[in-house]
């Protein structure tokens, strides 16, 4: 394996220290400069999150934030969504700026149905803002870093559009730059793309400008997909955004619960922190170039970058959490004995009725069989392993804590059984041919709204053990 090495700048602690002279003079308390930045980034779940952490940060004066026309969203709705987001973290005086929606060189684009949900991100959530006008980001950009009173951070964590635009036009400008974190690139890890396997999509659309960002001689740091893989999104880091008071935390939190997370990550959130604490990740120091996909390729005759290849999970989880929640991370607190022994005996109890139901399941799956018949049977096996948790559950010893979620659980449970007489009813009336024809007659009736209410009280739960660092008690979901 090629020599590693961890950047050795703690900028955090840095920047969070309280300062002093050398002579114990008047400097005493004051607070050092907070780090100059500028996002350029799309906005899509992991995109969100990074502005949101970065323009919610005690120690991050957001300067400006672009968006390059190539990204997942078309300028006015990103720009758009970008102002709502900005308003929520408190930072609606930020600039915000979009740019050319066509690569330097050739053509590509993202998936239709990505653009689109781009488009809407957030729909619902975010708050209403006044239309304005849409700046040209290019300008936008290279005038925040000509005024800029120190070397700014420039955050990218999609397509490198804008930034290679504006480096090409005027070289000089990377000398205002103290350095470039990039989300993109995959070193030893697959890529993203489909079409192109060993390269990541922010690189792919627009290779050409990531050539020319690393040519422009500013201290480029790229946050691969070798990294970002540690940092899989997971119940408990939502569980901990949702305990979080802060108008940026409940806005992330609703966002992520009201996605389905499997095989997310975050991507563009680990270059916003790496921007800020560049110890939350491992880097290797590589030559390379990138090729005509957009792959980093080691080539001894291509420029110098750093590449980040693995990540701190457990310290950045809590960094994410603490930018969101304005500089802190909240004290955990843990499960007395009781309420651990309360949840593993809760567990215990799920586990067994998770046994049953995959009996149930495997029983159901013969072709040769009546499939009214078969319906009958799933539903039958389904409702009695319901109903066995719920009796295991009622002999459980409840701490007073969880009296009420307990009970709340074992009454949703209980409303689900009372469905059988009504899902037999609609089974037996049904038209369909199949055993899934069947089923989702029973799934648009009441006993799938009950259902949800179990998903949600197992949720209630849940939160509570793994906000205390403990097990997983039940695994319904609504």
């Amino acid at each position: 394996m090629n020599s590693l090495k961890v950047l050795a700048v703690t900028v955090l602690l840095a920047m969070t220290a309280n300062c002093s002279s050398d002579d114990g003079g008047d400097d005493a308390g004051t607070v050092a400069p907070r780090l100059q930045v500028v996002l350029d980034y799309s906005p899509t779940l992991s995109d969100a999150g990074a502005l949101l952490y970065l323009a919610s940060n005690p120690v991050v004066d957001l300067l400006a934030v672009t968006l390059p026309g190539t990204g997942e969203a078309d300028c006015e709705p990103g720009v758009r969504i970008t102002r709502a987001l900005l308003t929520v973290a408190g930072a609606a005086d930020v600039p915000i700026g979009c740019g050319r929606n066509t690569p330097l060189v050739g053509d590509r684009d993202w998936p239709d149905e990505w653009r689109a949900a781009s488009n809407s991100f957030a729909e619902g959530l975010l708050p209403t803002v006044a239309p304005a006008p849409v700046a040209d980001a290019e300008q936008l950009l290279g005038d925040t870093l000509r005024a800029a009173t120190e070397p700014v951070t420039l955050v990218a964590v999609g397509p490198l559009t804008n930034l290679g635009v504006v480096l090409g036009d005027d070289p000089e400008l990377a000398d205002h730059l103290a350095r470039v974190v990039i989300m993109g690139g995959a070193l030893a890890v697959p890529g993203n793309v489909e079409a192109a396997p060993t390269a990541e999509w922010n690189i792919y659309v627009d290779p050409e400008a990531a050539r020319r960002v690393i040519a422009a001689g500013a201290p480029v740091t790229f946050v691969a997909l070798d990294a970002t893989n540690y940092l899989a999104w997971n119940d408990r880091l939502l569980a901990r955004l949702g305990a979080l008071k802060t108008a940026a935390s409940d806005l992330e939190h609703e966002v992520a619960a009201s996605t389905e997370l499997d095989g997310f990550y975050l991507w563009d959130e680990l270059a916003a922190m790496t921007a800020v604490d560049p110890t939350l990740v491992t880097t290797e120091s590589v030559v390379v170039r990138i090729d005509d996909d957009g792959a980093l390729v080691r080539d001894v005759a291509g420029l110098t970058v750093d590449v980040a290849i693995g990540a701190n999970t457990d310290r950045a989880q809590d960094e994410f959490v603490s930018g969101l929640n304005g500089g802190t991370v909240p004290r955990a607190t843990s499960l007395t004995a009781a309420e651990l022994d309360y949840f593993v005996a809760v567990g215990g109890a799920d586990s067994d009725a998770g046994v049953s139901m995959s009996r149930v399941f495997d029983s159901s799956n013969d072709p040769e069989a009546d499939a009214h018949l078969q319906a009958a049977t799933f539903i039958n096996g389904f409702l009695d392993a319901v109903n066995a948790l719920a009796t295991e559950l009622r002999a459980v010893s409840v701490p007073s804590a969880l009296a009420t979620a307990h009970d709340e659980y074992v009454a949703s449970l209980d409303k689900v059984v009372a469905h059988r007489s009504e899902a037999l009813a609609l089974i037996a009336a049904s038209d369909g041919s199949t055993v899934d024809e069947i089923l989702h007659e029973v799934q648009l009736s009441e006993l799938a709204d009950d259902f949800n209410r179990v998903g949600a009280a197992c949720q209630v739960l849940v939160d509570y053990s793994f906000l205390r660092e403990g097990p997983r008690p039940c695994s319904f979901e609504g």
